[in-house]
């Protein structure tokens, strides 16, 4: 694919005229506009600011010393984790729910990225210079933890990390993986077998491996059993989605955040949704604030798959997970309030880039407004758009009407059984999926807001081609554009570039050296400025 083709090292640019944004209005280009290096554009095509401050920037915390900590499988004595069944009732809307101050890590003064408190050595593998490469582990082996696994490859050659371990329920699985990363990157990682839902497994597993970091791609209903075992262990801590209890379609990250505390004592750090949406687009909002806007009124995050894998009825990733999100109230953040709004009844045509054109989008709700209404500077209106095929809405409404997608069990011949589970194991494996699927996803966001004194909208965007994807990694985009990201924050905290003892959100650090990564590893991004 031309948009993550590498030239002399360099991913290759393409031009691109600002794309029109459909609700009501349409957003047309502007004319003329000054570049990173301050001299006239004559075209909207050029408006694209696609890393080039990114890498010009400087990277925070590359130089910072490694401080002496508590040996590993040791930690500060704490509380015992709050129980996601003892939650406080939901907080009114506009209430801050959270037991500290939400404050970008990159602009508190007098303060690098990597500064606050101490983080453990990590007893990894040396380079040729004797300096040590962080190991990491992950867990869980599907589709994106595939992706994970080899994008971490690619990048340890570099000596970003040091030794990888693979491990998931299915021992097999991570064979298969660690196959294909051999075969195509020449890297070996090591294997193993653990019950992510199991506390004192995953510590022994931990304890044995000794990573700087746990990289944690399993289900989001072990989300704080991950993280308990990483307190337990003295490790950091990243995931790319926040929890959801297994019985209720209900993820909020109150119950991740509450574990603040916790992990700053310990003096480690907890990454959340260090995937695309959420992840990159956090990341991408990020960027904008620091470098487009002053101040963020609108924010529209849409995510378009035009893929098609030619299959009747197929998810792109977790079928369970995917059809709990589809069919749970929409909402999104207006004035201070959350509205909410029936599961897929709010509709707009967005005619998206690259070829891609018009699609229909459906408002939903997604995890990462949760953060972002919470550090967006100004901000009055924030929403989440995701495209679907009728196709899928079809078969997902009779799924609904026969009550294939329940939560609850059904007794059937004398065993619970729960319908959306046996239904997962009737779908294809997403990552099944790559050698079928054609054609491009486009993730982005829409910001409307204040650029000294005026007004402004920008749209910063990736183009990513299946194709491409399976040619690389063997696998669809969906599952790419996922693990790339979950990669580079594990590269982000390793390095020491963003690392802070306590719970954060991909927003909460500088998003530079993140942004000029999304253009080295696959995930090229660009930003246009549209105009009513």
């Amino acid at each position: 694919m031309p948009s993550r083709t590498m030239r002399d090292g360099r991913p290759q640019r393409r031009g691109l005229a600002a794309t029109a944004f459909s609700h009501c209005r349409r957003y047309g280009t502007t004319p003329a506009a000054t570049g990173a290096d301050g001299a006239r554009l004559s075209s909207p095509a050029r408006h694209r600011q696609d890393g080039q401050r990114s890498q010009q920037a400087g990277m925070l915390g590359m130089a910072c010393p490694r401080l002496p900590g508590p040996a590993p499988g040791t930690r500060p004595a704490r509380a015992a984790p709050e129980s996601p069944g003892k939650a406080k009732a939901a907080r009114p809307a506009g209430a801050l729910p959270l037991p500290f101050t939400f404050l970008p890590l990159w602009a508190m003064e007098g303060m690098t990225a990597c500064s606050g408190g101490p983080h453990f050595i990590n007893h990894g593998q040396t380079d040729s210079k004797g300096e040590i490469m962080a190991d990491i582990l992950i867990i869980g082996a599907g589709g994106v933890g595939s992706v994970v696994a080899h994008k971490c490859a690619q990048v340890a050659k570099e000596g970003a990390f040091g030794k990888i371990t693979l491990a998931s329920r299915t021992l097999s699985r991570c064979d298969e993986i660690a196959r294909s990363v051999k075969a195509r990157l020449g890297v070996d990682i090591a294997t193993a077998q653990v019950d992510a839902d199991n506390v004192p497994e995953l510590c022994a597993l931990i304890r044995q491996v000794k990573p700087h970091t746990v990289l944690n791609i399993a289900l989001p209903y072990q989300d704080l059993h991950i993280m308990d075992a990483c307190l337990e262990c003295g490790v950091h801590y990243l995931d790319t989605a926040n929890y959801e209890p297994l019985d209720t379609a209900k993820f909020e990250y109150k119950w991740q955040w509450a574990y603040q505390e916790r992990f700053r004592q310990a003096g480690l750090t907890a990454l959340l949704g260090s995937g695309f949406d959420p992840g990159v687009t956090n990341v991408f909002s990020a960027w904008v604030m620091k470098h487009e806007l002053d101040e963020v009124h609108v924010l529209d995050i849409i995510d378009c798959n035009a893929g098609d894998h030619g299959q009747p009825f197929a998810t792109n990733f977790n079928p369970e997970i995917n059809i709990r999100e589809v069919t749970a109230r929409g909402r999104y953040w207006e004035r201070g309030e959350w509205v909410e709004t029936d599961p897929l009844s709010w509709s707009m045509t967005y005619d998206f880039p690259d070829g891609i054109g018009p699609k229909k989008c459906f408002l939903m709700y997604h995890e990462e407004l949760e953060s972002l209404v919470q550090n967006l500077k100004g901000l009055k209106r924030a929403r989440f758009w995701m495209t679907f095929s009728e196709n899928y809405l079809n078969h997902l409404k009779v799924l609904g009407n026969v009550g294939m997608t329940r939560i609850d069990p059904v007794r059937f011949q004398g065993q619970d059984i729960v319908p959306i589970q046996f239904l997962r194991a009737l779908l294809p494996d997403p990552a099944s999926l790559g050698p079928l699927t054609r054609g491009k996803t486009c993730i982005g966001n829409v910001m409307r807001g204040i650029k000294d004194g005026k007004e402004k909208a920008v749209y910063i965007y990736n183009i990513c081609d299946h194709e491409a994807c399976y040619a690389e990694v063997g696998s669809q985009a969906i599952s790419y554009t996922t693990g790339v990201p979950a990669m580079i924050g594990a590269k982000m905290m390793v390095s020491g570039q963003w690392l802070k003892p306590g719970v954060w959100n991909m927003e909460q650090f500088d998003p530079d050296p993140f942004m000029a990564d999304l253009n080295a590893y696959g995930l090229p991004w660009q930003c246009v400025e549209v105009k009513d």
